[in-house]
Order: structure tokens, then C-alpha cells, then sequence
């Protein structure tokens, strides 16, 4: 099924690189935060990642609006969990039937 396969959507995320959707944080130090927690795999966040992110969310700041988008991701990335088996199962199904019809085509 090679890197298209409901497996390897779960291992990886893909964000946009453009810029423009990212909100605009002014702090350096939440911006990192903010970055490295979007490029981290969020089944198993680092300790050290954990730590920055900490450390950026309670310091002392007049970037709020950087802060606040720093908790959000932070707060989703901690709450992240593997699918339950039964969703994972519909879902290699799902994929599995629609390569199925895609292949009746023909190249």
C-alpha cells in the first residue's frame, strides 16, 4: 500500500508550508515552541519538548495572542491517543475498497 495507507496517515501529519496560516507570534522563544510541537510526532511527545513548551506558555510575555496559540496546540498535542481498533479497522477497510475500485479502471 506503500506511504498513502491509513497506517502511515497516523505516524505522520502534514501541514501547510505556508506561512500565512500560521498565526503571527512575535515571542522567539513561543515561536519555536509553537514549531517544534507542530513538527513532533504527537504519539509520544519528548520531555524536553514538553519542557520548552512549558516554559514558553508561563513566561512572562506581551505576546498573548502567541502564547494562547502555543497553549492550543500544546493542549491538543497532550490529549492525542491512538484510534480505538474498530475505527482503525473501518478505516483500512475503507481505504482498501476504494483502491480496489480505483484499480478496476485500469491504468
Amino acid at each position: 500500500m506503500g506511504g498513502n495507507n491509513p497506517l502511515s496517515w497516523k505516524l505522520r501529519r502534514f501541514f501547510s508550508s505556508n506561512e500565512k496560516h500560521l498565526p503571527a507570534i512575535s515571542d522567539p522563544e513561543i515561536e519555536s515552541a509553537f514549531k517544534d510541537l507542530l513538527a513532533a510526532s504527537w504519539n509520544e511527545l519528548p520531555d524536553s519538548l514538553v519542557a520548552e513548551a512549558k516554559k514558553a506558555v508561563s513566561k512572562a510575555t506581551d505576546d498573548k495572542a502567541g502564547q494562547e496559540a502555543l497553549k492550543n496546540v500544546f493542549r491538543a498535542a497532550e490529549n492525542v491517543g491512538p484510534l480505538p481498533g474498530y475505527i482503525e479497522d473501518a478505516v483500512k477497510a475503507a481505504y482498501n475498497r476504494y483502491m480496489t475500485y480505483l484499480e478496476s479502471f485500469g491504468p
